[in-house]
Parts: C-alpha cells; sequence; structure tokens
C-alpha cells in the first residue's frame, strides 16, 4: 500500500484551515498531519513533524510565507512546499519560487485542483495553477524570460567540448584562514563544476570548517557559475555545516546580478549564506569578519 503524502497545513485564517481540513480529509493518499496559524508555529512544526509538503499561505502576521518558506527549507530541505495564496500577483509568484516552493495555487481554485497539485509536487513535478495570470508562469515556473534564457544558454555552453579544455579550477583547505577556496581560471565545464563543487562540501565537513571563497575573476563569466550550480546539490548529501559562508568574486559584478541571483538563491535555499564581491580582498575580508561573530 502506497504511504500517505503527509501534509502540514500554515495558514493565519481559520475559515481557510477548516476548508482544506474537510477537502484533504476525502482526498485518498493525503494526510493532514498539523495546522500553523503562522509563520513561526509553521517552523517549529515542521522541525517537529517532519511533513513531506507544506501548503503555504504567504501574508501571515508573525512571518510572512516567503521567509517562513526558506527557513523550513534551509533545515528541512527534502520537505516540498506549494504557495497557496489569495495573491497571485507577479511579485508574490515571483517571490515563493525564489524562496524555494515548488508550486503555487491561488485559494480560489476548487479542492479538486489542491488534490492534483499535492500528487504532482510530490511526484517531483512543479504545479503552477492555470488560475495565475497568463504570462507569468511559464511550465517551468515564474522565471523571468532573461533568466531562463541565461539559465538555458548556461548548461549548454558549460557542456559544449569547445570549453573542455580551456579552464582549470583548483580547490583547497587555507589552515590559516579555516577557509576552503576555489579558484576558477577560463571556461569552466560542467563536469569540472560538479568536481570541485563536491570537493569544496568534503573539505568543508573534514575541516569542520564554514567559510569558501570562490574566485571567479579569472573565470569567462558565464562559465563563473558552475561550482554553485552544484554546491546546494551536495549540501545535504555531504552534510556541511549549516552556518557555511560563501564569498563569490565575480567578474563583470555590474552585468552579472541577475545571473547569479539564480544560483544565489539556490544555495540560500539550502542554508548558505552568499555574497557577491569585485575583489578577492574585499570577499576575504567579509569571510574573517564573519568567521569571528
Amino acid at each position: 500500500m502506497q504511504k500517505a503524502v503527509r501534509v502540514l497545513l500554515c495558514d493565519d485564517h481559520a475559515m481557510i484551515r477548516l476548508r482544506v481540513r474537510e477537502a484533504l480529509a476525502k482526498a485518498p493518499g493525503i494526510e493532514l498531519v498539523g495546522e500553523a496559524a503562522g509563520g513561526l508555529a509553521g517552523i517549529k512544526m515542521a522541525l517537529e513533524l517532519a511533513p513531506d509538503l507544506v501548503m503555504m499561505d504567504v501574508s501571515m502576521p508573525d512571518l510572512n510565507g516567503i521567509e517562513t518558506t526558506r527557513q523550513i527549507l534551509a533545515s528541512s530541505p527534502r520537505i516540498r512546499v506549494l504557495a497557496f495564496s489569495a495573491e497571485d500577483g507577479r511579485s508574490t509568484v515571483e517571490a515563493m519560487f525564489a524562496a524555494g516552493a515548488a508550486g503555487f495555487l491561488p485559494k480560489n481554485t476548487d479542492p479538486e485542483e489542491w488534490v492534483r497539485a499535492i500528487h504532482a509536487v510530490m511526484a517531483g513535478g512543479a504545479y503552477w495553477s492555470t488560475a495565475i495570470p497568463k504570462g507569468l508562469t511559464p511550465a517551468r515556473g515564474a522565471v523571468r524570460p532573461k533568466r531562463q534564457r541565461f539559465v538555458n544558454d548556461f548548461m549548454e555552453k558549460i557542456n559544449s567540448p569547445r570549453g573542455s579544455n580551456s579552464g582549470s579550477c583548483t580547490v583547497e583547505y587555507l589552515p590559516e584562514k579555516k577557509m576552503v577556496a576555489a579558484r576558477m581560471k577560463g571556461a569552466i565545464t560542467d563536469a569540472d563544476g560538479k568536481s570541485q563543487s563536491e570537493q569544496v562540501v568534503r573539505l568543508l565537513k573534514d575541516h569542520q570548517a564554514s567559510l569558501v571563497l570562490i574566485d571567479c575573476h579569472e573565470a569567462v563569466s558565464e562559465m563563473s557559475y558552475a561550482v554553485l550550480y552544484w554546491l546546494p546539490r551536495f549540501y545535504t548529501q555531504l552534510g556541511a555545516p549549516r552556518s557555511t559562508r560563501i564569498a563569490v568574486v565575480l567578474p563583470d559584478v555590474p552585468h552579472r546580478l541577475e545571473s547569479f541571483q539564480f544560483y544565489a538563491l539556490a544555495c540560500r535555499n539550502t542554508g548558505y549564506n552568499v555574497r557577491l564581491f569585485e575583489t578577492r580582498q574585499a570577499a576575504e575580508a567579509w569571510l574573517q569578519q564573519n568567521g569571528q561573530d
């Protein structure tokens, strides 16, 4: 018999919680394991109950759903979050996507759609309701066309044979600074980024360090994100410290903020504190200062 999906509902409106409770009670394969009336309570209950999925309201008085989602996923990355809100404007949908939500449901949709969305998200996919304004969310979710084009171009370039022998990446532990340092040059391929990201996280764990410097200053701009792309994927697998801070030295900073933020958000969703710098000196200064906190 297939295990029921364990759902935690986080919403500050009692009538909404009642409506969801009644709907899910009739849904086969779904078990409502808890209800939280606010974001802070939702974080506490997510840790205690370990649900498979959280139905997350966006507007709550103590802590909004965006920050609540970030904090839940930082401590429990395996949990899936389904945004459930009366607000379906562009900024709300994009903010929930950036926080790590796997789908978005306006509250005025039918209970049957809630059930479909829960199962779709738990199957490993994403669910963006057709009730969301057209043009805001394509199938991939609330990704601006400019950002999606960058992601597609990036993945094509890092897998291109043309750059396979034109770059290098070194990773080392600097004991005097208690810091893991990665230095990238030229065009870094996806395979390079994957391999070096794993080394970064292994060194963090082996040396019980929590500071990372990724120097991309000499790397081709489009290739500078290969390590950041893979870091979150090794975070939970290898158990690096949740307090990890990452400083990134990035070329052409004013022109690369949009594309960098896509990967920085992925890192933050797994607990990393990521900052962008134009010089290595500034990056090291920030790391050492924070390392003394």
